[in-house]
């Protein structure tokens, strides 16, 4: 009786490893959306999403968090993330907080903007921190 109900809970134990390692692969290899044909469900500037997201945090998250933003503003710095992202922050001269914008899997010279351009960017809102940051990032264009 021992043996069957180790037996049972090794079965158990083993099926739900290969569930949760199958999910994992799953999310691993799941693609990304691609934002570039995606309709934003909101269009502002950085400076704008960021005074939101600092007067107002909870609400802000509620409202701006997995939704599709688009923001525009001046480019304040580029920089290679960790994990193969380029990072590019939309920020005013003087201000508190900016926008981070994640551009996953590309190289520094496939985003097609440079400090002081004001670009206007795509992304999915993911939260706030200092900065907020959005994901999966496209270029959407760039304002004159």
């Amino acid at each position: 009786m021992k043996k069957r109900n180790i037996l049972i809970t090794l079965a158990i134990i083993f099926v739900i490893g290969l569930i949760g390692g199958s999910y994992g692969l799953y999310l691993f290899f799941k693609k990304h959306k691609d934002l570039s044909k995606e309709k934003p469900d909101f269009q502002l500037t950085a400076t704008a999403l960021s005074s939101e997201f600092e007067a107002n945090e909870t609400e802000a998250s509620k409202k701006y968090i997995d939704k599709v933003v688009e923001v525009n503003g001046p480019v304040e710095s580029i920089e290679m993330g960790s994990d193969s992202t380029i990072n590019v922050t939309l920020k005013e001269a003087g201000a508190t907080s900016g926008v981070i914008c994640a551009f996953q899997g590309r190289g520094i010279n496939d985003v097609k903007v440079k400090k002081g351009d004001i670009a206007i960017i795509r992304g999915e809102c993911s939260g706030f921190l200092f900065d907020v940051l959005l994901n999966n990032c496209v270029l959407a264009g760039k304002a004159e």
